[in-house]
C-alpha cells in the first residue's frame, strides 16, 4: 500500500525544497570540480605530469563508481512543462499560470524574451518537456490555455481555472 502525498501545499513546499536541494548539489559539484582541476594542474606543475593524470583518473573513477553502485544523487533538470507564449499581453496571463503551477510543485519553463511561436515548440522538445502550455491571443479571449502533450502531439483547451489539475491528472497518469 502506497502512503498518501500530503496536502496539496505539503507537495508544493516537498517539491520546492527538492529543487532547491538539487540545485545546491549542482552548484556543489560545480564547485568540487572546479577545485579538481586546480588540484590537477597544480599537482601537474609540482609532482610531475604523471601524478596530475593519476589524480584525474581517480577523481573520475570514484564518480563512475558512485554511480554505478547508485550512491551518486540523480539529477532532473528537464522541465514537465513549457510554456509557449504568444507576445506580450499573453506573456502577463502566462505568468500568473507559471506562478501558480510553480507553486503546485511542477517544473516549469518559459522563454525569457518573444520567440516565434516554432522556435518556442522546439525549445520545449529538446528540454525534454512533457506538455506545452500554448498561450495565444486566441486562447486568452477564450479564457482557456491549449495543452500539447509533447510525446504524441495531441492538443485539447482546458479552462485557465481547471489548468493545475488538467496538468496534474496528465502527468500522472504518465
Amino acid at each position: 500500500m502506497a502512503a498518501a502525498t500530503g496536502s496539496e501545499k505539503m507537495v508544493a513546499i516537498a517539491s520546492a525544497i527538492q529543487e532547491g536541494a538539487r540545485a545546491y548539489l549542482n552548484r556543489q559539484y560545480q564547485a568540487i570540480g572546479m577545485v579538481g582541476v586546480v588540484i590537477c594542474i597544480l599537482l601537474g606543475i609540482k609532482l610531475g605530469a604523471y601524478v596530475a593524470v593519476g589524480f584525474a583518473i581517480g577523481d573520475v573513477t570514484t564518480g563512475l563508481l558512485l554511480e554505478q553502485r547508485g550512491l551518486a544523487p540523480q539529477f532532473i533538470n528537464a522541465p514537465e512543462i513549457y510554456v509557449i507564449i504568444g507576445g506580450e499581453a499573453e506573456r502577463r496571463v502566462a505568468l500568473a499560470d507559471i506562478q501558480a503551477l510553480r507553486a503546485a510543485g511542477f517544473r516549469v519553463e518559459y522563454p525569457f524574451k518573444e520567440l516565434a511561436f516554432g522556435k518556442q515548440f522546439k525549445v520545449a522538445a529538446e528540454c525534454g518537456a512533457k506538455l506545452a502550455l500554448i498561450y495565444g491571443g486566441d486562447e486568452i479571449a477564450k479564457g482557456v490555455v491549449k495543452i500539447r502533450a509533447m510525446v504524441d502531439r495531441t492538443e485539447h483547451e482546458v479552462p485557465r481555472d481547471q489548468l493545475r489539475a488538467a496538468v496534474r491528472d496528465y502527468l500522472s497518469g504518465q
